[in-house]
């Protein structure tokens, strides 16, 4: 009992060795190629999120991949079904205001039969007025808004909420899905879009007609490509680093030594001389 309660360090070795042998494994059902994960993606997803092409770490592409896959769609938990996590989701990307993100995830909540009144009742924040949530659901929203910040903010009250009403291993699971989002919210600023996916514009136009706020394509026109980005950010630093030259040099704007460096240089040092 007592080998039990403190394991040898071998042990513990040997444990993180197995777990990460395990998860190579399960890592093996991804593909290595862009092309074979988009159609992995398409296949579990519905569509391809844009990120995946956009990755060129192989070991990246194929780890994210089967983080969305295994953490999302993969059902282990029945407290935790995926379109519980996907209006999750929605809810988080609509207090950050990712457009994109919204888009994603209404359409795989919406797939898997969220209608489209939950999901503008979750984005005006009436979640807890309206009769169509259940109490565990409502809870969930609460989780969901609580991780929408940065640090998260989920206090003592809605922690006693959620362990009232969901086993350990579903409020892992729940939490674990909103990290998800907050790695997804990160990787879309990183890699700007330009467009939904053809399934997700889609989507967005066919939904426009029932009355539902996703902004259309023509309408995220102003996200940047990420060459473009790159070179706004390189020619601001490019300027920054040939200002702080000039000034190391004692050189003005125009490439001229300045005056006060002329002076500053041509001036006795008289320290050194002897008296």
């Amino acid at each position: 009992e007592q080998k039990d309660k403190n394991p040898s360090l071998p042990a513990i070795v040997s444990k993180m060795v197995r777990a990460a042998i395990q998860d190579e494994k399960a890592k093996m059902s991804v593909p290595i190629s862009r092309a074979k994960c988009c159609e992995y993606m398409k296949r579990h997803l519905g569509f391809c999120p844009y990120y995946v092409t956009r990755l060129s770490s192989m070991f990246v592409r194929r780890a994210l991949c089967y983080t969305v896959v295994q953490g999302l769609v993969v059902e282990e938990n029945p407290q935790a079904p995926s379109h519980l996590k996907y209006a999750m989701l929605y809810l988080q990307a609509c207090r950050a205001e990712n457009d994109l993100l919204k888009a994603h995830f209404a359409y795989l909540a919406h797939e898997h039969g969220t209608p489209l009144t939950y999901l503008t009742s979750l984005d005006e924040g009436t979640f807890g007025e309206s009769e169509f949530f259940s109490e565990a659901e409502i809870t969930a929203y609460k989780l969901a808004e609580a991780c929408s910040t940065t640090p998260g903010n989920i206090t003592t009250e809605l922690a006693a909420e959620l362990t009232d009403i969901y086993k350990p291993a579903a409020v892992i699971d729940l939490v674990a899905s909103m990290s998800i989002g907050t790695l997804l919210q990160n990787i879309t600023s990183a890699f700007p879009p330009t467009g939904y996916e053809p399934e997700i514009d889609y989507f967005v136009r066919q939904t426009k007609a029932d009355g539902f706020g996703l902004k259309e394509g023509s309408e995220t026109a102003d996200w940047p490509a990420w060459d473009e980005a790159c070179r706004v950010v390189r020619g601001s630093r490019a300027k920054s680093l040939k200002l702080e030259r000039q000034t190391s040099k004692g050189e003005d704007l125009s490439g001229k030594p300045s005056t006060s460096f002329l002076r500053r240089s041509t001036r006795l040092d008289t320290s050194q001389v002897k008296k």
